[in-house]
């Protein structure tokens, strides 16, 4: 961030014709989609890896299989063509929605170019958007509404530009090169964090230890090592590819098992469309949804629209 060492700037390609890659299966939501990317990035890697979300016809979502770009940067127009003006192109029949790119490990460095900083708040940089993220992804709020980050430890972040005053402002200070006599700058990593909160939707989407394993929208008086979600469901949980039955869709939750594991399975209505929470540790009551899914403001459990409780799985 501006007053921290280690990451560098990013760095422009020039722009040609892509090949676009692969898509991953169909997921019920964007946020769905952005962890199979999470998922798919090789641990320890040495390169920044990026992908693209898509809606895709039916409403669906799905994402490019990351891509390697530099130690560095990551350049999106590696996976989309651009237009006469250098603008992004959406895919033939997608739309695209987000984008996703990650920070391979560099903890040695980052903690080489800070000496002396807490090693708490190095690993938050390091799993944090960078200055340049944060311009990039204000400047092209257009075309992709989100921006999510995996991060070296296990973190998967998600910011979504607002458009408003305040955000403009400190987007054009940072691309100013974060002057100190300037009021709308901040400076330290936590400040930055703070800042971003308050000026636009942040959301940590894979928590860790760092972040107290709290999960859901960052509030603007965010304090490290404190736990800002309390308990209390606000956010669907995060649920499998679209699958053609309730087994499938249980195998899928069930791919990355390591413990005694359980979850939901739903069903659309009037198709054969099956999803299934991601497995989480076993425990008293891991069948009710509940404990699961967020309450509407009739007290009822929300579950997506068009979809009913199928059952629950326990392996």
């Amino acid at each position: 961030m501006n007053d921290m060492s280690g990451r560098e700037v990013r760095a422009a390609v020039l722009p040609s014709k892509t090949s676009f890659p692969k898509l991953s299966p169909g997921f019920l939501t964007e946020e769905d989609a952005a962890y199979w990317v999470h998922g798919q990035i090789p641990a320890n890697a040495d390169r920044e890896y990026g992908s693209v979300i898509v809606q895709l016809p039916d409403g669906d979502f799905a994402a490019t299989r990351p891509v390697q770009g530099e130690v560095n940067t990551f350049d999106f127009r590696t996976i989309l063509d651009t237009d006469a003006n250098g603008n992004y192109v959406h895919p033939a029949g997608y739309t695209c929605v987000a984008n996703v790119h990650s920070h391979p490990p560099a903890l040695d460095k980052v903690r080489a170019a800070n000496p002396g900083q807490d090693e708490v708040t190095l690993r938050h940089f390091l799993n944090f958007f960078s200055d340049m993220d944060f311009i990039s992804d204000v400047s092209e709020r257009s075309f992709f509404r989100s921006a999510y980050l995996s991060g070296p430890d296990g973190v998967l972040l998600k910011y979504s530009p607002s458009g408003t005053k305040e955000e403009f402002s400190y987007y054009l200070w940072l691309k100013a090169g974060a002057p100190r006599d300037n009021p709308v700058g901040v400076f330290g990593v936590a400040n930055v964090i703070r800042k971003v909160a308050s000026i636009g939707e942040l959301k940590v989407i894979v928590s860790n230890a760092d972040w107290v394993g709290s999960v859901g929208k960052v509030p603007p008086d965010w304090q490290p090592g404190k736990a800002f979600s309390k308990g209390v469901i606000t956010e669907w949980p995060l649920m499998t590819r679209i699958c053609s039955s309730a087994e499938r869709a249980v195998l899928a939750a069930l791919k990355e098992k390591s413990t005694l594991t359980s979850g939901l399975v739903l069903k659309k209505r009037g198709a054969n469309e099956y999803i299934a929470t991601q497995a989480r540790p076993a425990g008293q009551a891991s069948w009710d949804p509940v404990r699961f899914f967020p309450r509407g403001d009739d007290g009822r459990v929300k579950l997506p629209a068009g979809y009913v409780l199928e059952g629950f799985y326990y392996a």
